[in-house]
């Protein structure tokens, strides 16, 4: 969270607490945090707002695919058709639709628009184009990068198709530390998005279900175990052998990753243009 405008409504409008994203000062980038300073994730503000607007007597509709919409005249109401069958009508409406959603929608629906209209509207359709983005989160038992002193910062190695690249940061996942079990979390250990989607092709094929853009990855089955022990393998070569000005030596490394086991689980994290209503 980087927009002044929306720290603003995160802090002052919905009372949440932050904290900086990365540890820079001064910090650009931020964190919503509970009352314990757990990250709870950026839904958490989305989820309030909608609370308040249903105190005020709103209706929030889950799992509506809207389809498409018919207007006959510029003052006509809206009639909404909905992929579940449900039709609705409306007099005022506010669309808040991802890029690709929103062209569906505009595709098949009949609207009052002047050609010019229509010509201004397309043309905005084409004037961004999306990315696609893989994140790759591995969870341990024991958080050893803060072992190593790697609380923050981004560290990467290439890859290709056999050999998983790393494109990772140390601050991103959420970590926990007791002085009982000492720290436990998740290591982001890829974070990679370009507009062709040649970075993620790695990753696309441990996709489960490809509308889907969350996989979970467990070592319970064979697929699973040999990712999770590669992506570790990685980390271990990297850090062992290619960080660059770390205040751990390489023997420092050895003896960690000599008694470090692979992570647990892994969440996949997928944003592309088969996932649904995300692109």
């Amino acid at each position: 969270m980087s927009q002044p405008t929306l720290h603003a409504l995160v802090t002052e409008k919905l009372g949440f607490d932050v904290e900086c994203y990365d540890g820079d000062v001064p910090c650009q980038v931020y964190n919503i945090i509970g009352d314990t300073g757990q990250k709870i994730g950026f839904a958490s503000f989305v989820e309030k707002m909608a609370g308040i607007l249903i105190e005020e007597g709103a209706c929030l509709y889950t799992r509506h695919e809207l389809r498409s919409i018919e207007q006959e005249t510029v003052d006509g109401s809206k009639k909404l058709s909905f992929a579940n069958g449900v039709k609705a009508t409306a007099d005022t409406m506010i669309l808040n639709v991802p890029q690709r959603p929103l062209q569906k929608i505009m595709r098949k629906s009949t609207l009052p628009l002047t050609d010019s209209e229509m010509r201004i509207i397309v043309d905005s359709f084409h004037s961004v184009q999306t990315e696609i983005a893989t994140k790759f989160y591995l969870y341990y038992s024991n958080a050893w990068w803060l072992d190593l002193g790697l609380g923050s910062g981004d560290f990467q190695s290439p890859g290709d198709a056999r050999e998983m690249m790393i494109q990772g940061r140390y601050h991103d996942g959420h970590v926990k530390c007791t002085e009982e079990h000492g720290c436990h979390g998740f290591l982001l250990a890829d974070y990679v998005h370009d507009f062709s989607g040649d970075q993620s092709q790695f990753f696309r094929r441990y996709q489960r279900d490809r509308p889907e853009p969350v996989t979970m990855i467990s070592n319970t089955d064979t697929e699973g175990a040999m990712l999770l022990s590669h992506a570790h393998d990685r980390l271990k070569q990297y850090h062992v052998y290619e960080a660059q000005n770390v205040s751990y030596t390489r023997f420092d490394a050895e003896r960690l990753f000599r008694n470090q086991e692979p992570p647990e689980f892994g969440v996949l994290a997928t944003w592309n243009i088969g996932v649904s209503s995300f692109c």
